[in-house]
Formats: structure tokens, C-alpha cells, sequence
């Protein structure tokens, strides 16, 4: 019972891959070397953090 499920499923999948009608998937090395290391949201914050430190530092400076 469970083999004719695998095979005839194995077997539309095969005619869907001979007719083209399925994408195949990126590699995972590929999907992950499109990901950013580090997120906008985060790269925000770091800029935020280290321009607000160089504004006050020269507001201390100058004031």
C-alpha cells in the first residue's frame, strides 16, 4: 500500500520534471548567501548608536 503511494507519486513528479511545470529550488548555500549577515533593523541601531556618540562627544567637546 505504502509503495504504490511512493511510487505513484515518484512518478508524477517525475512527468511534472519532464514537462518543466516545477521550479527547482536553489541550493541552500546559494539561499543563504543571498541572506544579509546582519539585518537592516540591527545595522540601524548601530549607526544610531555610533553617530549619537560622535554627536555628543562633540557637543561635550565644543560646550
Amino acid at each position: 500500500m505504502v509503495r504504490k503511494d511512493i511510487r505513484a507519486k515518484n512518478e508524477r513528479n517525475a512527468r511534472n520534471a519532464r514537462e518543466g511545470k516545477t521550479k527547482p529550488r536553489a541550493a541552500y548555500a546559494d539561499r543563504i548567501a543571498k541572506k544579509p549577515v546582519v539585518s537592516n533593523t540591527a545595522l540601524i541601531l548601530i549607526c544610531f548608536v555610533v553617530i549619537g556618540g560622535v554627536f555628543f562627544e562633540l557637543a561635550r567637546l565644543f560646550l
